[in-house]
C-alpha cells in the first residue's frame, strides 16, 4: 500500500511539474532580413515577426507565425515587400528553467508583392514551401522570456521569376499565459 501511495504521489508531483511546461504563448521578434539569388540593389531590410504557440510539453509545441521581411529593391526596378505565414512544429531542449534551445520546422506561404523583374511585371508572386528556424530562449520569469531566432523561408518562383531564400535573424520577447 505504501508503494502504491508513493507511486501515486510521485505521479501527481511529476504531472504538476509537467503541466507547468504546457500552455499558450505569444512572441514578437524584430531583426535583419536578407534575401539571396535575385539581382537586388537592396538585399537586406528590417523584418518583424509575430507568433502564437502552444507548448504541449517541455519538448514539443506548435506555432502559427506571420513574418514581414521588409522591402527588397530590384536592380532597375521598384521595391517589393516580402511577407509570409507559417505553421511550425517546434522541438525544444530545456537546459534548465531559464535556458533552452529550439528547432522549428513547418510549412509556409510567402508572397513577394508587386514584382517587376528583368522588365517583366509579375504582380504578386506567392510560394508554399518548407520553412525552418533555430534559436534559443532565456526566461526572466515563468511568464517572460527573451528569444534569439533565425528563420529561413523559400520565396518566389513564377514563370521566369526565380526562387530565392529569405532569412530573418531576430531578437524578441515571449509571454507565456
Amino acid at each position: 500500500m505504501k508503494k502504491l501511495i508513493s507511486a501515486l504521489l510521485l505521479f501527481v508531483i511529476a504531472g504538476t511539474a509537467f503541466a507547468a511546461d504546457e500552455g499558450v504563448y505569444i512572441a514578437v521578434n524584430a531583426g535583419q532580413s536578407s534575401t539571396d539569388t535575385y539581382s537586388l540593389s537592396s538585399k537586406t531590410a528590417t523584418g518583424v515577426s509575430g507568433l502564437l504557440g502552444y507548448q504541449f510539453n517541455k519538448y514539443f509545441g506548435l506555432e502559427v507565425q506571420y513574418t514581414n521581411f521588409g522591402s527588397v529593391t530590384f536592380q532597375n526596378g521598384p521595391s517589393s515587400d516580402i511577407y509570409g505565414y507559417g505553421l511550425n512544429a517546434v522541438g525544444t531542449y530545456p537546459f534548465n528553467d531559464q535556458w533552452s534551445v529550439f528547432l522549428r520546422v513547418g510549412a509556409a506561404n510567402t508572397t513577394v508583392k508587386s514584382v517587376t523583374y528583368s522588365g517583366t511585371s509579375y504582380g504578386d508572386v506567392s510560394r508554399s514551401d518548407v520553412t525552418w528556424g533555430i534559436g534559443g530562449q532565456y526566461n526572466f520569469t515563468p511568464n517572460w522570456g527573451l528569444r534569439l531566432d533565425y528563420d529561413s523561408y523559400g520565396v518566389g518562383s513564377s514563370g521566369n521569376f526565380p526562387s530565392a531564400t529569405t532569412g530573418l535573424a531576430s531578437v524578441g520577447v515571449v509571454y507565456k499565459f
